[in-house]
């Protein structure tokens, strides 16, 4: 699957947990925790690590770490706060950038580390060590990247130095990775990181997507199917950079029919077969005939596209994003991510052609948005 819905998928998990009864019901056994020493058990913590993070960053950090230092953490938890409070280092939310205390959590939890965050750290390792070896070249890379910042980036802006240069580049990035629509020279930016820096093993692929990303519709016929499929997940990739990121999180009314409805689907989720995956179809259908509640609908359909998005079915994926674009309960940017989702499963079906048909317009779409803001 794609990387960067990847990381969404990882992200959202994390911080969708924003209070007490919500992480009582998706992460704990039971919320009778052992209080520390500041009285709290590690669900109070995290609880007030969430009502203090907005304005008060290093308290929020100390709640925090409270909360992942409570003997009687669950395993699983535990392994989402490290990974959260390794994310709030790398994005500078507590106001400086550690990278000795970033690497040393993730190394916490090693293998248990979410891919994004252990791909986040291999960069910021392969960004230090090149820093070592050629420091002015670095530096270099750096002050182009931050000609793209402005405030809404909270990146360092003045020059590299010391113990966080992979950290602070890593941040950096984010300038050119909001700009690349716009900009062939965030573009090449961002394809010498990827040549250089990106650890996973599609990163060479990856920058070939972007290289050929001004390539015009009319000549997508002549590209093979390896480029077709590397400009499409490019323009995917890039396409995502450019939205807010928040994803749809449709709210249940809690009528018994939308639950049993969805309990039946949950039966065939994890199946191979094209029989199980068309009974899905069939109880879709079934379901969005009835006289239920729109958010009952979007939550339902919303659950069938990240079951067809995970195995890669396009036609209950298109189905189900059909239905939830539709809908009047999203806004425009959980629009697009319902898109990025559906755009995902054509790359994965090798249906490169809509795919980029469909890309190409919602990128027009971005464009015009952004043009418009700069009025």
């Amino acid at each position: 699957m794609l990387f960067f819905v990847n990381n969404l998928v990882e992200m959202i998990k994390i911080f969708q947990i924003v209070s007490l009864s919500a992480l009582c019901s998706l992460l704990l056994s039971g919320c009778a925790a052992t209080k520390n020493e500041d009285g709290l058990t590690y669900a109070e913590a995290y609880q007030a690590y969430n009502n203090t993070k907005a304005t008060d960053p290093q308290l929020a950090q100390n709640h925090l770490l409270k909360a992942i230092q409570s003997k009687d953490i669950p395993n699983d938890t535990y392994h989402l706060f490290v990974e959260q409070h390794a994310w709030n280092i790398a994005n500078g939310v507590y106001g400086d950038y550690d990278q000795p205390g970033f690497k040393y959590w993730v190394n916490t939890i090693g293998s248990g580390a979410g891919t994004a965050l252990q791909y986040h750290l291999r960069g910021v390792e392969a960004i230090t060590s090149a820093y070592h070896k050629n420091p002015q070249e670095i530096s270099t890379y750096h002050q182009e990247i931050t000609t793209f910042c402005d405030k809404s980036f909270n990146v360092p802006t003045q020059p590299i130095a010391g113990g966080n240069v992979g950290l602070i580049v890593m941040k950096s990035k984010d300038c050119i990775s909001k700009n690349l629509i716009k900009s062939s020279a965030a573009r090449t930016l961002y394809i010498k990181f990827l040549q250089n820096f990106d650890k996973r093993d599609n990163s060479a692929t990856k920058a070939i997507g972007m290289s050929l990303y001004e390539t015009p519709p009319t000549k997508y016929n002549k590209l093979d199917i390896a480029q077709k499929k590397s400009l499409l997940d490019a323009k995917i990739q890039i396409l995502n950079f450019s939205i807010a990121g928040a994803a749809p999180n449709p709210k249940h009314s809690g009528t018994r029919v939308g639950w049993d409805n969805l309990k039946q689907v949950m039966k065939f989720v994890d199946s191979k077969n094209d029989k199980d995956w068309e009974t899905i179809s069939q109880l879709n259908n079934d379901f969005n005939r009835l006289d239920v509640s729109p958010s009952d609908k979007d939550f339902f359909n919303y659950f069938v596209l990240k079951a067809a998005y995970l195995n890669n079915r396009i036609k209950q994926g298109e189905e189900a994003a059909l239905r939830l674009l539709k809908s009047d309960n999203f806004s425009v940017e959980e629009k697009y991510y319902i898109q990025i989702l559906r755009l995902s499963i054509y790359s994965e079906n090798k249906r490169y052609l809509d795919g980029l048909a469909l890309v190409d317009q919602l990128i027009n779409e971005q464009s015009d948005k952004s043009a418009q803001r700069t009025l």
